[in-house]
């Protein structure tokens, strides 16, 4: 009987510039054993940097208590976890990876109910990280704003989400049926 965990870092994350945000995360990976039991996988941060080479027992990081998100396992086969705070946090600070482990309640309890996942190791079927961003620069229609208008000077857009602040100066435009132009700045 013991308390089993894993751990998962992606070492190489994909570079995001600083008008890129991050919309969706997610973490793939593959159960090969058909469990006897139905069990609850949770997925917490990891509070500091760890190398999987130099990691033991008794030096393993610690983590956040908070439960970032968990699974259901009730077969063998894939499974998808939402990881887009953790994701988020790896690109404010540090990517310090995730820990992967049984509720507080199983793990005091003394029960042997552990669930096996492949690793990086294990060719075609490792684990996998999903990213899925959005750059934020200028107006777009898939964002929310508040907006203040400066008269001839200009419109403010302030992006809800992110407080980024977009001023638009229409500088000229003609209406019309054929051809109606307008041509603003945009800061």
């Amino acid at each position: 009987w013991g308390i089993h965990r894993f751990y998962m870092k992606f070492i190489d994350l994909p570079t995001l510039g600083i008008a890129d945000h991050i919309v969706h995360a997610e973490v793939t990976i593959y159960d090969p054993y058909n469990p006897d039991t139905y069990s609850v996988v949770e997925v917490h941060e990891v509070l500091s940097t760890w190398t999987s080479s130099g990691m033991t027992w008794a030096n393993a990081p610690g983590y956040n208590e908070t439960v970032s998100n968990f699974i259901h396992v009730t077969s063998s086969g894939y499974y998808t976890i939402d990881v887009t705070d953790l994701a988020r946090g790896w690109y404010e600070s540090e990517n310090t990876g995730m820990v992967f482990k049984m509720s507080n309640a199983v793990e005091q309890a003394g029960v042997d109910d552990w669930k096996q996942f492949y690793s990086c190791e294990y060719g075609s079927i490792k684990p996998t990280l999903q990213i899925t961003y959005r750059n934020i620069n200028g107006l777009e229609d898939y964002w929310d704003y508040t907006t203040s208008s400066a008269g001839r000077a200009g419109t403010g857009y302030v992006n809800t989400l992110t407080g980024n602040l977009t001023w638009v100066h229409n500088d000229i435009g003609f209406g019309g049926n054929r051809m109606p132009v307008s041509i603003s700045h945009i800061y």
